[in-house]
């Protein structure tokens, strides 16, 4: 049941009697536990004012935050309320997070919703803050399964194998591409695999890893959004148990879920490039040979500075024992040589400086494989080029060849 106060109203000019509900009552610390995770996609920028405000709901001793872009939404639970009752409002998290923080971190604390704010009280202390209706709060992803015959699938991922992944494919994901779905990254089942993909056109990266799942959904394959990808990684940081994935096979939508964090996210529509095609053993002639990722990382830097800026290239000359790195821009040149393991024929090949080192950086190990494939072109230009890792054999990258 509501509690009532009686306040002064500055605008009737007499004393009056609102209703106040509980929303949330624990330490300083448990309220920054509840709100913290949830306010990672609360942005500066809005079309609507609420989505500034973090919707926070009480059923008993149960209590959900929840914030929202329109296109994920975020829920955490916690147990901070009262035994029976409820109460509901969009908070200005932002707000109350900067005066916990202020806090001793073990100091009781309560947050009471009123009509238009919401107080939260620390002792004789009230800090009055703005808050909006809960009825007013967009919950795009509350009204439950869009069709009732799409069984949704269940993935389970180990949160180390699904953050090294995502890790080792962020980087490739096309950013704000003409061809949606290249936006985001591709989630593929396997017999007891799960494959992400991440392309932007120009090179791609593929990291398989262990999943638990029906054998049903064997094939099954999801666009996720870069912005899920990045809030995933975000929230995994911190996260060790499983990682469970809900979607259906013919679903706009799928759910995340950390333990009592809950990430709700939009799918990309349309047709993934057929990455398996292009990642398939080619014939003819290839060269392979193994370079030291963080020194050839280290020269790639160097250079940079050096190439154009229209043309970012770099040209790999390819030796006995050694491999030149070479980059021309309008009015500089620059060398770099690396010492590698390979003794065949020399090979040139081009490539984008800068796709070659997000390439490198997207795994941390010693040394990696490159493998360069002849074209069969009577000028001997060699094409596509092949990253492998044996520390990580789950990991494959394809970089686009270019003309320097």
């Amino acid at each position: 049941m509501e509690a009532q106060e009686t306040v002064y109203s500055s605008e009737s000019g007499a004393m009056v009697t609102q209703a106040i509900g509980l929303l949330a009552e624990g330490s300083a610390r448990q309220l920054l536990e509840l709100l913290t995770p949830v306010i990672g996609i609360i942005e500066k920028r809005h079309t609507l004012p609420v989505l500034a405000r973090v919707l926070v709901r009480r059923v008993g001793w149960e209590v959900s935050a929840t914030s929202s872009d329109l296109e994920l939404e975020y829920t955490n639970f916690g147990r901070l309320g009262a035994e029976t009752g409820g109460a509901a409002s969009a908070v200005d998290a932002l707000g109350i997070v900067k005066v916990l923080k202020g806090l001793e971190r073990n100091e009781h604390v309560k947050l009471l919703a009123e009509p238009e704010r919401t107080r939260l009280v620390r002792g004789v202390c009230n800090y009055a803050l703005q808050a909006h209706r809960a009825e007013d709060f967009p919950l795009a992803y509350s009204t439950g399964r869009e069709d009732p015959d799409d069984v949704p699938a269940k993935v389970e991922i180990g949160a180390k194998d699904l953050q090294f992944a995502l890790q080792s494919i962020c980087k490739a994901m096309g950013v704000n591409d003409a061809r949606i779905c290249l936006n985001g990254a591709v989630l593929k089942l396997g017999r007891s695999t799960a494959t992400l993909v991440g392309s932007n056109g120009h090179w791609l990266a593929k990291c398989e890893i262990g999943s638990t799942h029906d054998p049903k959904d064997i094939g099954s394959q999801w666009i996720l959004p870069r912005k899920a990808i990045l809030e995933t990684l975000r929230s995994i940081k911190t996260y060790a148990g499983p990682v469970q994935l809900v979607a259906g096979p013919h679903s706009t939508r799928a759910s995340l879920f950390f333990g009592h964090l809950v990430l709700q996210t939009r799918l990309l529509e349309g047709r993934y490039p057929d990455f398996e095609r292009l990642l398939a053993p080619r014939d003819g002639a290839f060269a392979s040979v193994e370079l030291p990722r963080a020194e050839t990382v280290a020269a790639l830097r160097r250079l940079k500075p050096a190439a154009s800026e229209k043309y970012p290239g770099v040209a790999l000359t390819i030796g006995h024992g050694t491999c030149s790195l070479r980059v021309e821009g309008s009015e500089s040149e620059a060398v770099e040589e690396v010492l590698v393991n390979y003794e065949g024929d020399v090979v040139n090949v081009g490539v984008n400086i800068n796709y070659l080192t997000d390439v490198l950086e997207s795994v941390n190990c010693e040394s990696a494989t490159m493998t360069v494939h002849d074209e069969g072109k009577s000028s001997r230009a060699w094409g596509m080029m092949r990253v492998a890792y044996r520390k990580y054999p789950g990991f494959e990258a394809l970089v686009m060849p270019m003309r320097v």
